[in-house]
């Protein structure tokens, strides 16, 4: 069972549509950013990863998601990336919450979530529209004090970046 919250593009013209629509936008709206998950010896993009549904004033938080090929899971390539997003998103965009939703029947993604140090926070029942059926989401999330302990990195004060808004 495919427990993804969406289909791949049928072709490159719906492909660039998706890219528009989920990247791009997003970015220039200063709403997300997303990056492609590469892999080191083929340089074939197996993936991608990012943040949306960023809040700056009152939140400093934002949604992290992840889409893997299935022919390149359970090989750690996640894992890997989302440690390095989850460094950017902590240290450069100076969130003080990052949060994950996957689907609640998705046990690998939701033991990947609890092995990089997140919260189950809740079910968010019958979430998302797939494939003619609603389905339940599991919510975790991540505080910047929880990462700074997990990765032993000196507790100092953060203040949220600046954006003018």
């Amino acid at each position: 069972m495919e427990l993804t919250a969406f289909d791949a593009p049928e072709n490159i013209e719906k492909a660039g549509q998706e890219l528009l629509e989920f990247c791009i936008k997003p970015f220039e709206e200063n709403k997300g950013i997303r990056w492609g998950i590469i892999l080191k010896v083929e340089t074939e993009l197996a993936g991608t990863i990012g943040y949306h549904q960023w809040v700056k004033a009152g939140g400093y938080r934002a949604r992290v998601g992840y889409d893997l090929a299935a022919t390149h899971r359970r090989r750690g390539i996640v894992t890997e990336a989302l440690l390095a997003v989850l460094r950017y998103g902590f240290e450069t965009m100076r969130l003080n919450k990052v949060e994950a939703c996957t689907d609640s029947r998705n046990v690998a993604s939701m033991r990947l979530l609890g092995k990089l140090g997140f919260h189950q926070d809740g079910v968010l029942r019958e979430n998302t529209y797939y494939h003619g059926r609603f389905t339940d989401e599991a919510i975790f999330s991540l505080l910047a004090s929880e990462w700074r302990n997990a990765a032993n990195v000196a507790e100092e004060p953060v203040e949220p970046a600046s954006d003018g808004s």
